[in-house]
């Protein structure tokens, strides 16, 4: 029983990785490095910046993901092997946070400086 129950927890780990988290992340690795749209009127700017935002939250639930999936790691019998696999897609995930970052900063400045 607790054989099994073991297996069941590392392949739930494993789909979990697999199937959902390196999926979203290659979703977002796509939004982090689309070419940028250039505002032409103010609103415009205004809403580029709104989705700047609103994918920055979206980068923050995957990071949220993430620090659950390092616990869950911890927990697996094959420790060393689970932590790989959620320190590859950390490595991931940092350069689409750090594109996230870019993108609000870039695009609150423009608002912000927008007619000067």
């Amino acid at each position: 029983e607790t054989l099994v129950s073991e297996i069941m927890k590392e392949n739930h780990f494993k789909i979990g990785v697999s199937k959902i988290l390196v999926p979203w992340l290659d979703e977002l690795n796509k939004e982090a490095f689309k070419q940028s749209v250039k505002a032409e009127t103010f609103e415009r700017a205004r809403e580029i910046e709104g989705e700047a935002v609103t994918f920055a939250k979206e980068v923050r639930r995957a990071h949220r993901m993430i620090n659950q999936l390092e616990s869950e790691a911890d927990q697996q019998q094959n420790k060393i092997f689970s932590k790989g696999l959620v320190e590859d897609q950390k490595l991931r995930f940092k350069h689409i946070a750090q594109a996230a970052a870019n993108k609000v900063e870039q695009n609150r400045a423009i608002v912000l400086n927008w007619g000067f």
